[in-house]
């Protein structure tokens, strides 16, 4: 069972996510955050093995986030969500697995769902020098 918690600070964003997330049968939700401290002390309480993080947020942008989190706890696997791709490259060089765009529609969640939760077992592999 995947354990996955959101950050993101718009309540209409943050209910659609939540209502995918919990229609599906092999995901446990950690529940959604607006702020990017309480979530990286939610993901060192209860280790989330995805995280859904939004590039915009009034303390901290998503990518600062995702490299923090990182950082930290290298094995959870990070998805970007941002109005547009203007931040793909970033947000994959903050160590992010995975990018949507808003609104983030059940099709695309699925989706990248699948990808990144297969990456599980590629992430601890070493990079080719």
């Amino acid at each position: 069972m995947l354990k996955l918690l959101l950050l993101e600070d718009q309540s209409a964003d943050q209910e659609a996510v939540e209502r995918i997330i919990r229609s599906l049968p092999d995901v446990q939700w950690l529940g959604a955050y607006a702020n990017p401290q309480e979530a990286l002390a939610e993901a060192d309480r209860n280790r989330p093995d995805i995280v859904i993080a939004a590039i915009e947020l009034a303390d901290m942008n998503g990518l600062a986030f995702t490299s923090k989190l990182q950082a930290i706890h290298p094995s959870v696997r990070v998805i970007v969500a941002a109005h547009s791709g203007d931040y793909a490259r970033e947000a994959y060089d903050a160590g992010a697995r995975g990018y949507l765009i808003k609104p983030i529609d059940p099709n695309s969640l699925m989706k990248v769902l699948g990808t990144v939760s297969t990456l599980k077992e590629c992430s601890n592999m070493n990079k080719l020098e």
